[in-house]
């Protein structure tokens, strides 16, 4: 999974990013663990600010990220990575 999402931000990348901004993967492993999935989410939303979480691979873990995720916040899944705006 995380391949192809390497690959489709090559992809868009090469296209220009979106809105002229290139993409960057940023990914935490949440170990199959809802607690750690947690805690890797608010890492990823507070202190990377991430523009949109792709995760949990399990659905304990996705069901414990969704609420957490903020209104103006992205979430898809299930995959195991996250992707953010580089720059």
């Amino acid at each position: 999974m995380t391949r192809g999402i390497e690959l489709a931000l090559d992809v868009i990348n090469a296209g220009g990013g979106v809105a002229g901004r290139p993409l960057e993967l940023v990914s935490r492993d949440d170990e199959s663990n809802p607690g750690t999935g947690l805690v890797a989410a608010c890492e990823l939303v507070q202190r990377e600010e991430v523009a949109a979480l792709i995760g949990g691979l399990d659905t304990p873990v996705s069901m414990t990220i969704v609420p957490f995720t903020p209104d103006d916040q992205d979430a898809l899944g299930p995959q195991d990575g996250f992707v953010a705006p580089r720059g």
